[in-house]
């Protein structure tokens, strides 16, 4: 799928999103006339003229990764972290599709089997069930007259309760992280109000204690004659795919030894501090630091000691920083730390000498 160019397929050792495959995560290139990889590639060189990148790995239910979703531009500098942030959210959507889509073909060949058997009725039910199962989601609706609502299988499992009768609305609702519960009731209600839609993402409270995320659409039916109106909708556990954008947005800002921030997230939060410096401070302070003597020591007890010893001083000097400090792993053995805007430029060296 395609957009603004008429590329549809590209020769693997000329493709950027190999790249994004390869390291499983995100890649953003500013310029490729200047990046060592890209400058002598064919697609820079010629039609259409990629000047700059933004790519995020797509991953299938079964783990595999297939490709990336990703924006090209002819002019350089285009796309920075921000972008990376959005498209991770379409990625996650893109993804999900395909899961929902290999799960119906799934739940195909299971229904061509099922009807050879001739057992039609009782086993479009099970398919359904298992179809749901598979996709984590289940199918519910509610009555408006008389607030009555039904459930599938799937949703009791998600809310993890024993198939049965179904728990009333406030029960249900009260299922929800309590930070979630308002804003729930107000999108159902407005949803009926209006006769419209609605979907959201959410913390679910499971039973057993267990906190799910999920997401849930509904959309208002009007009487049509049979059946009274009614709000019927879909709730899927979306759990595992969130828990994943969170470690890519985790791992895209953040040093994987250390896990303090990295260069990048350190230069975006330099670049905010500075433009919030108070009228009345005239200065921020930037402690940069870097361990002398690191590579003799790495070269004589191996990397292995070598990171072990980044690690404890990455925990020494978070602690030793003031609050409000922002504490990131620079490079290899730098570190770098913003103190508080200080309006004393004395005091700030004393804090930097005792860190």
């Amino acid at each position: 799928a395609r957009t603004g160019v008429d590329l549809t397929e590209t020769p693997i050792e000329m493709s950027f999103c190999r790249h994004a495959v390869e390291a499983k995560a995100p890649l953003l290139v500013a310029d490729t006339h200047i990046d060592e990889i890209f400058v002598e590639n064919p697609l820079v060189l010629g039609a259409p003229f990629v000047r700059s990148y933004v790519g995020v790995p797509l991953r299938l239910r079964t783990g595999e990764y297939l490709g990336a979703l990703c924006l090209v531009d002819s002019r350089p500098n285009r796309f920075d972290e921000s972008h990376v942030g959005e498209l991770m959210k379409h990625a996650a959507t893109v993804e999900d599709l395909l899961r929902l889509h290999a799960t119906s073909v799934e739940a195909a060949e299971l229904h061509a089997r099922l009807e050879t058997q001739n057992d039609t009725l009782a086993k479009a039910n099970s398919l359904w069930a298992q179809a749901e199962s598979l996709a984590k989601i289940g199918a519910w609706e509610i009555e408006i007259e008389n607030a009555k609502p039904h459930w599938s299988q799937e949703v009791f499992s998600i809310y993890g309760l024993e198939y049965g009768e179904v728990p009333s609305i406030e029960t249900g609702l009260g299922h929800y992280d309590p930070e979630h519960q308002d804003m729930v009731a107000d999108v159902v209600t407005k949803a009926i109000e209006e006769r419209g839609s609605y979907a959201f993402d959410a913390d679910l409270i499971a039973a057993d204690g267990t906190v799910k995320r999920v997401r849930s659409t509904g959309e208002y039916i009007d009487y049509d004659g049979d059946r009274p109106a009614r709000l019927v909708g879909v709730i899927q556990d979306i759990s595992d795919s969130y828990r994943n954008e969170l470690a890519l947005r985790h791992a895209a800002n953040h040093d994987s030894l250390t896990g303090m921030l990295n260069r990048a997230a350190f230069d975006r939060a330099l670049k905010q501090r500075i433009a919030e410096i108070e009228p009345d401070c005239d200065f921020c302070t930037l402690v940069l630091l870097d361990l002398d003597g690191f590579k003799d020591l790495n070269d004589t007890f191996g990397h292995l000691t070598g990171d072990a010893i980044l690690v404890e001083i990455a925990e020494r000097l978070g602690a030793a920083a003031p609050s409000r400090s922002i504490v990131a792993r620079w490079g290899g053995d730098e570190f770098a730390v913003i103190l508080p805007n200080y309006h004393i430029a004395g005091q700030a060296r004393r804090t930097a000498e005792r860190m």
